[in-house]
Order: structure tokens, then C-alpha cells, then sequence
């Protein structure tokens, strides 16, 4: 019979790793504690020497591969949880610095924008305000200004404004990006309140008398009411809280020729200001030739 340890050596001579190493010194160990252990406990049976010999060397052999397979499982679960741990606990860290270093420039980015608000033009002022309220469709053919193409386009570039879908070659369907939103909002909501204030504070005259028309509850929406020439005069003075519209004769309901009217933004900001609730708009009539009278 061949010589059961000649198998062994002959791997040995194979085998340069460190597992590899470890794995023969317990298939060594079991070897001989089945010499010591094992081997007295089968003498009673009378077996052949050589057969015994095999016999323990491959019980030990078959002991000590067991023992260092679940050795090594165990190792390599806990060093791959280990290694995982560390994996997660990186890339953890690189998120977090990733999402403080985006912060931080979103708060950069909204601090330029706080500060240049004011210089930004009435065309880009408006759709800012537009897509504040909802995501809608802007447009820029050939009926539109070359002032509002280049705020539409500047807005697009600075990405206060994110094109959604691309309808045709004129009109776009867009939203604010999320990133400014509040900002604008804020900013939005300190400029009205501030011409509010303004108008407010700037008691001009016919203003009391207009707003009072506002405030009344007892007549039906399209009430039209009399228009004092104090209140026509000031027209302008109340824009842009107050705007208005005006129609030639026959044009609009019944004798209406003039409309004032509240944009919500403002609504909300003079309502909050005077205290008292007020309609959206109102129809009215002037009758110049009678103040001439």
C-alpha cells in the first residue's frame, strides 16, 4: 500500500499561501492528536499496521480539513463584515461631505442670487413669478421682445429655470429648480410686501376711497360702481398693488369702462396689511365729462 503521507508532502510542495500554511498545520495537528487519541482506541480491532496507519492519517487529514474550512468561514465572514462595515462607513463619509459641499454651494449660489434680484429685469422678474405659482409653458417667438428671449435664455444659462419639455421651437414647458424656489418665493414675498407698505405708507389720494370699494361685501362681483375722479386721476399711483384697465364705451359689461384688479400676490400681502378682507377686482364707471362740468 502507498505511503499515506507521500500524497501530503507531494502538496506541500504546492502550497505558498498563508490560509494554505494554516490550513496544514491544523491538518498536522489533527493528525496527531488522532495518533494520540484515536489510534489506542482501534488497537483492540487488530488491524493491519499499514491499514492503520492510513486509516488515522486519514481521519486526522479529514478532522483537520474540517476544522480549518469552518475556521476560515468564520474568519472570512467576520473580515468581510469588517471590510463591508468599513466600505458603508466611507461611503457614508463621502456622502455626507458631498451633500455639505452641495449645501454649501446651494447657499452660495442663493446669496448671489439674493443679491442681484434687484437687478434682473421685469421680463425675467415675471416669468420667475410665473413658475413660481405653476410649471408652465414660456415662450419666446417672434412676438415677444428681444429683452424677454434674453431673460428666458439668461435664467435657462444661470439653471434658476429647468426646461421640463421642449414643445416646439418656440414654447417650452419649464419649472422653477428646486434649488432657488424658496429663495424666490421669499424674495418675491419681501418685494410685494415692501410695495404694499410703500402705497400704503404714501397715503395718496383716492386710495382710501378705492380700497373701500374693494371691501365691499353687499353687492354682487359685477357690481359697477362710480369711480371717483380723485381715484381716476391716481391711477397709476397704485400700480403695481392696484392695476387697472380700461375699456371704450360698449367695449365691457353694460357702462363699465374702467377695472381695478388685485393680483393674488398683492391680495394676499394688503389684505394681511389692512385688516380687512377685499375682492380680487372691481368694475367701475368714470364719467370725465361730469367732473368737467
Amino acid at each position: 500500500m502507498a505511503d499515506p503521507f507521500s500524497t501530503i508532502l507531494t502538496q506541500i510542495t504546492n502550497l505558498v499561501s498563508f490560509k494554505s500554511s494554516i490550513r496544514l498545520l491544523i491538518i498536522a495537528a489533527s493528525i496527531i492528536f488522532c495518533w494520540v487519541y484515536i489510534q489506542p482506541l482501534i488497537l483492540p480491532f487488530n488491524i493491519q499496521s499499514e491499514l492503520s496507519t492510513a486509516l488515522i492519517s486519514v481521519i486526522g487529514f479529514a478532522i483537520g480539513a474540517l476544522l480549518s474550512s469552518a475556521l476560515f468561514f468564520v474568519y472570512d465572514y467576520i473580515a468581510g463584515s469588517i471590510k463591508n462595515k468599513i466600505e458603508n462607513n466611507k461611503k457614508t463619509r463621502e456622502r455626507i461631505q458631498e451633500e455639505f459641499k452641495k449645501a454649501e454651494d446651494d447657499f452660495r449660489k442663493n446669496e448671489i442670487l439674493k443679491s442681484s434680484f434687484n437687478d434682473y429685469s421685469a421680463q425675467a422678474k415675471k416669468i420667475l413669478l410665473t413658475l413660481l405659482k405653476k410649471d408652465s409653458t414660456i415662450q419666446i417667438d417672434d412676438l415677444y421682445s428681444d429683452v424677454h428671449k434674453k431673460a428666458f435664455l439668461g435664467l435657462l444659462e444661470n439653471k434658476l429655470v429647468i426646461p421640463l419639455n421642449r414643445i416646439d421651437k418656440s414654447m417650452t414647458f419649464c419649472t422653477l429648480n428646486p434649488t432657488f424656489r424658496e429663495t424666490i418665493k421669499t424674495l418675491f414675498d419681501n418685494k410685494h410686501n415692501a410695495e404694499v407698505e410703500e402705497l400704503i405708507s404714501s397715503q395718496a389720494e383716492g386710495f382710501d376711497k378705492l380700497t373701500s370699494k374693494f371691501k365691499d361685501d353687499s353687492n354682487e362681483d359685477n357690481f359697477i360702481f362710480d369711480i371717483e375722479h380723485s381715484v381716476y386721476i391716481n391711477r397709476y399711483t397704485y400700480s403695481p398693488v392696484i392695476r387697472f384697465e380700461e375699456y371704450d364705451e360698449h367695449e365691457f359689461i353694460d357702462d363699465c369702462n374702467i377695472q381695478f384688479y388685485i393680483e393674488e400676490h398683492y391680495l394676499e400681502q394688503l389684505i394681511k396689511n389692512l385688516g380687512f378682507n377685499l375682492r380680487g377686482y372691481i368694475l367701475g364707471k368714470h364719467n370725465p365729462e361730469g367732473v368737467a362740468k
